[in-house]
């Protein structure tokens, strides 16, 4: 039985098998369908097939996930020539970590004449034929075998479609699989999550972003861009400094896809970055389509733009697109944003008075002297408003009013030279008026 020449060997089952007492054949083949020749595992599973003797069950069920196919073929056969003690073993099979194990299983029930007792078996046979509009229409019986299976490289990700496709009663054990041991169940379940777009995945999801495997940071980020839910807006910024590429690019896909105006300097500056004016790739046009759409909506007001942050007018700047193509914009020359507030035709600058800085239909006033925040005094107004307020010292506020306004290194002369002023209702004594008439444009009283 155990001669080195293989084909001495398999002639020797071929006898047995012949004899009278076959049985005796039984534990001899179960050894040699663990041998190492794939035609010699063939053969015993033929012969063992052909006995019938249930001793042979569990082995033929382990010589399901044989690296050769024909053995593989020749053990669902013969499970199902041994009929109805197979049937136990088999179903306990449909749960196998192997993908071959548990198709080949599902196969040999299905020559029996089995039919599933429960949804349980229903679903877990499905799965193993890899049937999966049928288990897509099981609904949610079918979640959980299905997540088992997203750890199957063979078919992980045809199982993240059909939880995809099952839906909203796959989201909370998704949820759940987002902290799976498996990097690729956590992989494949990010992904299902981002099909099904359910907003409760979305602070799952942005922690899924930190996550060390850098598979699951991408589909992490391509779920929150379908989802669209702005939670994910300032994650997904900080993500375009991922060190992987995949994820970087994902991240700006799904900020297009969201579309949230905080995310067009970071885009701008991931696209210059990273493509030098010449874009590539899907979710990168898509992302830059939508934050050059708007840039264009916002110069569509230029001259008449405003940085709330800084209060200065923005330069006018260029966004090469490609070999041809530009895109003007505007970007404040103070904080680099191009985060603009439209429709602004006037800056007031105002001194005194009871309001704050704040915006009157198409004009925004400005406290020059705010204590709380001084970059405000380099504001670029259009004219210079003096309000009446209670117990202010108006020599000594116009006195450093001109020191901030005159400022050669911040403005050129004819700017503040031209200014218009305005007191309105203020009873200034003439040493600021006179200040007032040297440094700036036309002064103006009003009663």
């Amino acid at each position: 039985m155990y001669d080195n020449n293989w084909h001495v060997r398999m002639k020797a089952e071929w006898a047995l098998t012949d004899i009278r007492d076959k049985r005796a054949a039984v534990q001899s083949l179960i050894k040699v369908l663990r041998d190492g020749n794939k035609d010699f595992r063939k053969f015993a599973a033929f012969a063992l097939g052909d006995i019938g003797d249930k001793r042979a069950v569990e082995p033929l069920i382990k010589a399901l996930g044989d690296k050769d196919r024909d053995v593989c073929e020749n053990a669902a056969e013969a499970l199902g020539k041994i009929g109805e003690p197979t049937v136990e073993p088999l179903i306990k099979a449909l749960g196998d970590k192997n993908s071959n194990v548990r198709y080949r299983a599902a196969d040999a029930l299905g020559k029996i004449g089995w039919h599933p007792a429960t949804d349980e078996q229903k679903v877990l046979y499905l799965v193993a034929l890899r049937e999966w509009d049928k288990v897509v229409k099981s609904g949610k019986p079918a979640v959980e075998p299905l997540i088992k299976a997203l750890g199957d490289e063979d078919v992980r990700s045809r199982a993240a479609e059909a939880l995809g496709k099952i839906g909203e009663p796959a989201v909370e054990p998704l949820i759940k699989a987002l902290g799976d041991l498996s990097e690729y169940v956590r992989r494949e379940a990010a992904r299902a999550l981002g099909i099904i777009g359910d907003k409760r995945a979305v602070e799952p999801l942005i922690r899924a972003l930190g996550d060390k495997n850098s598979g699951i940071r991408k589909n992490a980020a391509e779920a929150l861009g379908n989802i669209r839910d702005k939670r994910a807006v300032e994650p997904l910024i900080k993500a375009l400094g991922d060190k992987d590429w995949d994820v970087r690019k994902n991240a700006a896909g799904a900020l297009g896809d969201i579309g949230d105006k905080r995310a067009v300097e970071p885009l701008k500056r991931y696209y210059e970055s990273e493509f030098s004016g010449i874009f590539k790739g899907r979710k990168v046009k898509n992302a830059l389509s939508s934050f050059v759409s708007a840039l264009q909506e916002q110069y569509s007001h230029w001259p008449h733009l405003f940085c709330d942050s800084c209060l200065l007018r923005p330069a006018e700047k260029k966004l090469k697109l490609g070999w041809f193509k530009t895109q003007k914009y505007g970007q404040c020359p103070g904080c680099g944003t191009s985060l603009l507030v439209p429709g602004i035709t006037e800056v007031i600058g105002v001194i005194g008075g009871e309001k704050g800085n704040c915006q009157s239909g198409s004009s925004y006033m400005v406290q020059l002297l705010d204590r709380e925040n001084e970059s405000i005094r380099y504001a670029d107004i259009d004219r210079l408003e003096i309000r009446p307020v209670e117990g202010m010292n108006y020599d000594a506020v116009i006195n450093k009013a001109v020191l901030v306004l005159c400022d050669n290194s911040r403005r050129p002369l004819k700017y503040w030279k031209n200014l218009p002023v305005y007191i309105q209702g203020v009873d200034l004594s003439q040493n600021a008026q006179n200040i007032l008439k040297h440094n700036f444009g036309m002064v103006t009283v009003e009663a």
